[in-house]
């Protein structure tokens, strides 16, 4: 993580990476929603699915950079998940990026385990994503659109609408390293 602070302003590369796969995966799923509007069975045809994928890799590479940026901080996931802004009460943004970042990573580890016998709510990181995925409450079969649409409550579905919150963030932990 290069993150240079100067006077008032800063600097931060990482920041400049997530920005173009954001904007990578956006050209992607602007596609994807255009073709789910003209389809007849968006689900399917199996562009719920990929509108998910893509969401989700959006998503994963958003909690890199959140891990990024607090590791350069200083600061334990805890301690740099706790701060503004706000996903809903008392979820922070941080915080449910992370949750549905790895619900994304690991839900297919859950099948596989319940296929085995085995409940992934019983222990281990897994509960406590499972866990923070139910005080989400979120509502439909695909939470990281579900995710997504909350965060920015407009027509269109953007990761690049990610920024500004992790711009609000990065700038908390700044506020707080001073």
């Amino acid at each position: 993580m290069v993150l240079i602070h100067s006077g008032g302003s800063s600097a931060d590369y990482e920041f400049g990476l997530l920005t173009r796969i954001l904007a990578l995966l956006d050209v992607e799923l602007l596609r994807t929603t255009t073709a789910m509007r003209s389809s007849p069975d968006p689900e399917s045809d199996g562009l719920c699915d990929l509108g998910e994928f893509l969401i989700g890799s959006g998503f994963i590479a958003a909690q890199r950079y959140l891990n990024a940026t607090r590791v350069d901080f200083g600061l334990s996931k805890a301690e740099a998940y706790e701060h503004p802004p706000l996903f809903r009460a008392p979820i922070t943004v941080a915080q449910a990026i992370n949750t549905i970042s790895n619900y994304w990573k690991h839900f297919a580890d859950w099948d596989e385990a319940e296929q085995q016998g085995i409940d992934p709510r019983a222990k281990g990181q897994s509960a406590i994503t499972l866990r923070a995925l139910d005080k989400m409450a979120l509502p439909g079969s695909y939470p990281c659109a579900d995710v997504l649409s909350q965060l920015q409550p407009v027509e269109a579905l953007s990761l690049e609408k990610l920024l500004p919150l992790l711009t609000e963030w990065r700038n908390s932990l700044m506020a707080q390293s001073k």
